[in-house]
C-alpha cells in the first residue's frame, strides 16, 4: 500500500542539523540585552546547546526513529547529543571557509527554507484530519482484499526458442520423462533451467498475461500446451496452488485505520493545491523548456 508522506525529514542521524545554539554566556549572538543563563548539556567552542534545545530536538523525534538507529535511554541520548556536535563542528568550519557566502549555497538554503516552510503548511492542515472507528471500518468493507493474501500458484515451465522445441519437449513429457530432468536439459530460461524449471509462488500481476492465464487456468499436477509469450514458448507444469484468504477487521484495525489517514491526507493536499492554483495567476513557458532540450 503507497503510503503519502507529509515530509521526508531523515538523512541518517542527521536529522538535527543545526543546534540553534546559543552563545556560552547564554544571551544569542548579537543580543546585547542579558537574558537568563539556561542549563546547557554541550559548549562547542563560542555556543552552547541548551537542555531545553536537546530536549525539544529529542521529543521531535518519531518512535520510529529512535528504533530505527537505537536511540533509548541515556545512550541514545547521548548519541544525539555527539550527532549535534559533529553538526555544529561542521557548520562552524564551513562559515569559518566561508561556504555559507557562495552563491551556490546561499541558493540551496534558500531552497531548503521554502521546503520546509511549505512542508509546515502541510502539517498543520494535516493536523485538521480526524479517523474514527466508522471511517476504519468503511475503508475495510470496501477494500478487504488488500488486508489478506491473493490467490498464488507454484509452477515449473520449460522455455524453448520456437514453438516445434515445445513441441517435441511436450512429446517427452508425454512418455512419462521428469519435468525437471527436461528443463535442466533444454529448458533457455538461466534463472529456473537449474532449477528444474521451479518458478516459485506468485500472484496475478507479477507475469506476462499470457503466462498467468495459462498458468492459473491448470489444475494441479497438469500441464499446458505450449504457450507464446515475448520470451519464447512455454511449457508449465502447476505444482500447487494457495487460495486467495481475508482477514478479520480486529486483525487489521490499526492498519485500515493508516490506510484511511493516508486516503485523506492525499485528499487534503489534492484540495489545498487545487484550492491554491484556483486562485493563483500562473502562466507558463513551455517553448522555452522545448528549446532547451534541442539544445542539449
Amino acid at each position: 500500500m503507497k503510503k503519502f508522506l507529509v515530509a521526508v525529514v531523515v538523512m541518517g542521524l542527521s536529522f538535527c542539523i543545526y543546534t540553534g545554539a546559543v552563545d556560552a554566556a547564554g544571551a544569542k549572538s548579537g543580543s546585547k540585552t542579558k537574558e537568563k543563563v539556561e542549563p546547557w548539556v554541550a559548549k562547542i567552542n563560542n555556543k552552547v546547546i541548551t537542555l531545553e534545545e536537546f530536549n525539544g530536538k529529542w521529543d521531535s523525534i518519531p518512535p520510529q526513529y529512535k528504533y530505527q538507529y537505537g536511540l533509548f535511554g541515556e545512550d541514545g541520548k547521548e548519541k544525539l547529543l555527539d550527532t549535534l556536535i559533529k553538526n555544529e563542528l561542521l557548520y562552524q568550519e564551513a562559515v569559518r571557509r566561508k561556504l555559507d557566502k557562495k552563491d551556490d549555497v546561499r541558493q540551496r538554503v534558500e531552497d531548503l527554507k521554502r521546503q520546509v516552510i511549505a512542508e509546515e503548511l502541510l502539517r498543520e492542515e494535516m493536523k485538521k484530519i480526524e479517523v474514527n472507528d466508522t471511517d476504519a471500518i468503511n475503508y475495510y468493507n470496501m477494500h478487504s482484499e488488500e488486508f489478506g493474501e491473493p490467490e498464488k500458484v507454484r509452477v515449473r515451465h520449460i522455455l524453448a526458442k520456437s514453438e516445434t522445441e515445445a513441441q517435441s519437449i511436450a512429446e517427452k513429457l508425454s512418455k512419462g520423462e521428469d519435468f525437471a530432468k527436461l528443463a535442466q536439459e533444454y529448458s533457455i530460461d538461466p534463472g529456473t533451467k537449474d532449477k528444474g524449471g521451479e518458478l516459485g509462488f506468485f500472484g496475478r500481476g507479477q507475469m506476462v498475461p499470457e503466462f498467468e492465464e495459462a498458468a492459473f487456468a491448470l489444475k494441479i499436477g497438469e500441464r499446458s500446451k505450449p504457450v507464446s509469450t515475448p520470451y519464447g514458448f512455454h511449457i508449465i507444469e502447476l505444482e500447487e496452488r494457495k487460495e486467495s484468504t481475508k482477514k478479520t477487521y480486529e486483525e487489521v484495525k490499526e492498519e485500515a485505520r493508516n490506510a484511511i489517514l493516508q486516503e485523506k491526507q492525499r485528499n487534503q493536499f489534492e484540495k489545498i493545491i487545487n484550492t491554491l492554483y484556483g486562485s493563483a495567476k500562473i502562466e507558463k513557458k513551455m517553448e522555452l523548456l522545448k528549446t532547451e532540450e534541442k539544445k542539449k
